[in-house]
Formats: structure tokens, C-alpha cells, sequence
């Protein structure tokens, strides 16, 4: 099952994801795995990955870094599992601040990224991205580039997802796969 998160930052997506993640992993008896995609440059993301390894300890989750090339999980990791991707927008952020290619090239390998990995079979993904896109704040073009990335980013993901659903103040608007989500966890 593939299921994409996505809100505004400091919304509860990683709450409800970690929730969602702990109810799979209960139904399906399967080894949990947290992708930590994000890079402490500043103060505030220390605190912030700080906060999140306190939060998932005694959870039972294995911690794979990888901050760029999200493909490389399938080489990583060999057998099936629950894997909590947190998050897109890291990743993307990560790419981005790499070698000299094009937005177009970086959005794409994000995209390809992803896509490789969950065609892994008999493995669950959670994935969790911001939902920076829509809000009527003038970017610089970098910025804006940026954004129109992470929302094709999500667009494609969606797109392949079982279940997504975005987080709005801690709660939760299911776009797609109610059924489906209702069957294996309760949120």
C-alpha cells in the first residue's frame, strides 16, 4: 500500500503518519523503517530532527538516512517492510542544493526515485511532503521553482498512491482511499 501525506508544515503530518505506520505494522507483522530525508544545516532543523528521533523512540523503527539519491533504499534495505518516508520536500530541497542540473532533471529524479523504490513488493509506503504551493505569497523564481516542483512532485505521487490524504490543523481530509485506509489502521 502507498499512502501520501501532505499539509503545511507543523500541521500533524508526522503524528498521523507515525499513528497510521504503527496500526500497519500491527496488521501486517512487518519490520519498520524511517526514511529521514533531511539535512541539519540550521539550529532550528537540529531541534526539529532532533524532536522527531525522540518521538519515534521505543516505536521500533530502524533509521535509514538518505538525504539525496531516495532510489538507493531498494539497494539499503532487502526485504519487505513499512517504510516512513519523512520527507518529499527535504529530499527535493537536497537534490536541488546538488551538481548543476536543471529543475526540470532534479524533479524528475525525485520523482523516479520514488517511484523505483515502491514498486517494491509486499512493502508499505507512507510518505510525507509539505503542501507549500498554493498560498498566494510572491517567491523569488528559485523559490517559485521550487514549489511548482514539489507540487508535480505530489501531483505523480498521488497519482500512483493507494491512499492520500492531507493534514489541516491535525486533522485529517481523506482525498483518496477511504475504504482502503479504514481497512488496515484506525485513525
Amino acid at each position: 500500500m502507498i499512502i501520501l501525506i501532505s499539509g503545511g508544515t507543523n500541521n500533524g503530518k508526522s503524528y498521523h503518519a507515525k499513528k497510521i505506520t504503527a496500526n500497519l505494522c500491527t496488521k501486517r507483522n512487518l519490520p519498520l523503517y524511517y526514511v529521514a530525508t533531511a539535512i541539519a544545516t540550521t539550529q532550528e532543523m537540529k531541534e526539529r530532527i532532533a524532536k522527531s528521533q525522540k518521538d519515534r523512540e521505543g516505536l521500533g523503527f530502524t533509521t535509514i538516512e538518505l538525504t539525496v539519491d531516495i532510489e538507493k533504499l531498494s539497494e539499503t534495505v532487502k526485504n519487505d517492510g513499512i517504510f516512513l518516508i519523512n520527507n518529499v520536500t527535504a529530499l527535493l530541497s537536497n537534490e536541488f542544493s546538488t551538481e548543476n542540473q536543471t529543475t526540470v532533471y532534479k524533479e524528475q529524479k525525485v520523482i523516479d526515485g520514488l517511484k523505483e523504490i515502491v514498486r517494491k513488493k509486499g512493502s508499505d509506503f507512507i510518505i510525507i511532503s509539505d503542501y507549500m504551493f498554493s498560498n498566494s505569497v510572491t517567491y523569488d523564481e528559485n523559490t517559485d521553482n521550487f514549489c511548482r516542483a514539489l507540487g508535480r512532485i505530489n501531483a505523480e505521487m498521488a497519482k500512483i498512491a493507494d491512499v492520500v490524504i492531507e493534514v489541516s490543523y491535525h486533522n485529517l481530509i481523506i482525498h483518496k482511499g477511504e475504504d482502503l485506509l479504514a481497512e488496515y489502521t484506525t485513525v
